[in-house]
């Protein structure tokens, strides 16, 4: 039997491990009192956005408070 090739890691995995690698990488900044960078909050934002979405069922809804 041929096993089809490997394919991608799914999203939400590589979402969750982007999402921790960000937090690690502040508290690591945090730790060293290094000024943090907000590309880095606001990508670890939009993520912890995009998890509480899935996790909700509101995914693919917007936002408009």
């Amino acid at each position: 039997m041929d096993r089809p090739p490997l394919g991608l890691m799914p999203r939400k995995m590589w979402d969750e491990i982007r999402r921790q690698d960000i937090k690690d990488a502040i508290e690591r900044y945090r730790a060293a009192d290094k000024p943090v960078l907000c590309e880095w909050v606001r990508e670890y934002m939009e993520l912890d956005r995009r998890y509480d979405r899935k996790e909700s069922g509101m995914e693919g809804q917007e936002d408009f408070a």
